[in-house]
């Protein structure tokens, strides 16, 4: 009778035990494209790197969002911040990202439609907004939207109302 008592604690004791590994929100990112189409990551590579020029005697830190959806499609949202140089693990927040942009904070997104064309298109006009940066959980949530030329047909593509949360990113220097 005791193996059985001493069995069932066992048992129970390993069932309650669970993974906290991954422990925090889900990562989410969805943006809606042309008014109509809901366009959702599923797959997530996010970065930031600091650097130092020393050619032209800039520093700061640049934030890469890569994101692919279920049909291999790709975002890549960058935004380079030299206002606060290398200090901190995030970058600035606010609506301060703006494309074009000639200013301290710098704004760049990539739509890669085939993931056989390494090039994708580039935007000509959006913006971010950082709305939570988590440096110690190095998490990042936003909102953003960019105008991007359709590479297989040409046609303007408005990718609107683009919010992403609790994206974890990686630091390198």
């Amino acid at each position: 009778m005791k193996r059985y008592i001493a069995l069932a604690l066992l048992s129970l004791f390993l069932v309650s035990c669970s993974d906290d590994s991954n422990s925090g929100p889900e990562p989410t990112f969805s943006v809606v494209v042309n008014g109509q189409q809901t366009w959702e990551g599923v797959g997530f590579i996010n970065s930031l790197e600091k650097f130092s020029d020393t050619v032209i005697l800039i520093t700061g830190k640049r934030m890469d969002i890569r994101v692919s959806n279920k049909d291999g499609e790709n975002i890549v949202i960058t935004a380079t911040d030299i206002k606060t140089g290398t200090a901190g693990n995030c970058i600035t927040l606010g609506d301060g990202y703006i494309l074009p942009s000639f200013d301290s904070l710098s704004l760049a997104f990539n739509y890669n439609k085939d993931p056989n064309n390494s090039a994708g298109s580039f935007a000509y006009g959006g913006f971010l907004n950082i709305t939570e940066c988590n440096e110690q959980d190095k998490r990042i949530s936003g909102e953003f939207a960019f105008i991007v030329q359709d590479p297989s047909t040409g046609d303007t593509l408005n990718f609107s109302g683009g919010q992403f949360a609790n994206q974890s990113y990686f630091i390198t220097q």
